[in-house]
């Protein structure tokens, strides 16, 4: 199990990365943090445009990542006793609060480990 907390900017995508190249690992747990102006200034430009808070279509573009690795199952859980945002309430809908989870399922077929 792999576990990035609070991962700004280039550091999320880059867990995603280690998990795609460790086989050892069965689960990526990974709460992002902030937007980076220096990795991010497209996606903030984008949430804009549509009228998405950034921080939403940077955990968009994560569990994206890790769908596309292959037998990788993803879900987006929410805790609101998450505290990232100290101008919403605490706990509250405005608290950037996402974690994402991936977990690879077995595989299965004549070439699966019997163990």
């Amino acid at each position: 199990v792999a576990v990035g907390m609070h991962l700004c900017g280039a550091l999320s995508p880059r867990a995603i990365s280690l998990f795609a190249a460790e086989p050892a690992l069965d689960s990526l747990l990974l709460a992002p943090c902030c937007l980076d102006k220096r990795f991010d200034a497209a996606l903030k430009a984008t949430a804009r445009q549509l009228g998405r808070d950034p921080f939403e279509c940077k955990v968009d573009q994560l569990r994206e990542a890790l769908e596309a690795l292959p037998r990788v199952e993803v879900r987006v859980a929410r805790d609101a006793s998450f505290r990232t945002n100290r101008s919403a309430a605490e706990g509250g809908d405005g608290c950037k609060n996402a974690m994402i989870v991936g977990q690879r399922r077995a595989a299965s077929g004549p070439d699966a480990p019997l163990c």
